[in-house]
């Protein structure tokens, strides 16, 4: 037996022992993990199920049967030679970002959530951002020419909340790469006047999406940017700030009664992206890395489901510098399969 045969052999007994222990570890948990979420009221005997528990059930079944053909299916198919390893495609991108992310904040994060009392007067708007000319996209230096087509509409959400005391403040949402200050500044000073809120009760946010037009106030055209698409730009930045202010004080002016509930879901596709080499450290994959993936959840109800919030500790990157087609990336294709889910809900 030569020395490779050897190594070989050990690391077949170390799998084994590998499974060995997951097996273990598997039969320990399906004892201790009901217990334990029934003593901290994350979940509930069959017999004691809660009306949105049955209301929700079929949804969580269908994700489970869904996942259950999508792995039978991909352990069937062989990987074509040459063909290159990509943690998303477009494709995987529509499973990972509407059917994982999405059905773990409904049915862990919303069904599991902690209700707060009717005190919180609530208004929601929305409005869409999508540029009427294309305009060059944010995020990747060497993508200098606009976008080619529009693969969904971006848009910008405003939820606006009013406490017991009246303490008011407003969050917009916007499926952008960020806001910078010269672009903000406008904005909250007119939310300001209009509203008469103060700047620390105005919050900006972006999805960080890199399938988003790129803001400027300056007509200076950057490198590789032609002059006509710096001016498109200029327009469409000065557009959107109009719809920013006019999205956050229709929130402001739309308060009802609401109840708020919260809680968090888990997802699994986020990666630390800090691979270390023999070379040192290099943007890659670092699987053994720390990450965060959590999914915390606010719910919102007024007389029905009004609306969602959620996040994700995810670069929203999943399409490249390749990618032409304007959309919200993961972040955006989550929001819409929650909307088209729940008519009801602006998420």
């Amino acid at each position: 037996m030569n020395r490779h045969s050897q190594i070989r052999m050990t690391n077949d007994e170390i799998r084994r022992n590998d499974r060995a222990r997951m097996k273990t570890s598997l039969r320990a948990c399906s004892r201790i993990r009901v217990p334990v979420a029934r003593a901290t009221g994350l979940c509930r005997p069959a017999t004691r199920r809660t009306e949105r528990e049955r209301q929700f059930e079929p949804i969580g079944t269908a994700f489970s049967q869904r996942c259950s053909r999508k792995f039978r299916s991909a352990g069937r198919r062989p990987r074509r030679a040459g063909r290159p390893r990509h943690l998303f495609s477009k494709q995987a991108l529509s499973h990972v970002a509407r059917v994982w992310l999405v059905m773990v904040v409904v049915t862990l994060g919303v069904l599991c959530a902690h209700a707060a009392e009717s005190e919180w007067m609530v208004g929601v708007a929305s409005v869409k951002i999508t540029p009427e000319k294309p305009v060059p996209m944010s995020g990747y230096a060497s993508r200098t020419k606009p976008f080619e087509r529009v693969e969904q509409d971006i848009y910008a959400k405003a939820l606006a909340l009013e406490d017991r005391q009246g303490n008011r403040a407003v969050l917009v949402t916007t499926d952008l790469i960020g806001i910078s200050r010269a672009v903000a500044d406008s904005v909250c000073q007119r939310i300001q006047d209009k509203t008469k809120l103060v700047r620390s009760q105005i919050l900006l946010s972006s999805s960080h999406t890199h399938s988003a037009p790129i803001l400027s106030l300056d007509e200076r055209a950057e490198a590789g940017v032609a002059p006509e698409d710096a001016r498109n730009i200029v327009a469409y930045t000065r557009s959107l700030q109009d719809k920013l202010v006019d999205v956050a004080v229709q929130a402001l002016s739309r308060h009802e009664p609401a109840r708020l509930s919260w809680g968090a879901g888990v997802a699994h596709f986020t990666m630390n992206r800090r691979e270390f080499t023999p070379r040192g450290v290099i943007l890659g994959v670092n699987p053994r890395g720390l990450v965060d993936r959590s999914v915390p959840v606010l719910r919102v109800n007024t007389s029905e489901f009004r609306a969602v919030l959620f996040g994700y500790a995810c670069h929203n990157t999943t399409l490249t510098q390749t990618n032409f087609s304007l959309c919200g990336d993961y972040a955006g294709f989550a929001q819409a399969y929650l909307e088209e889910r729940f008519p009801s809900a602006l998420a």
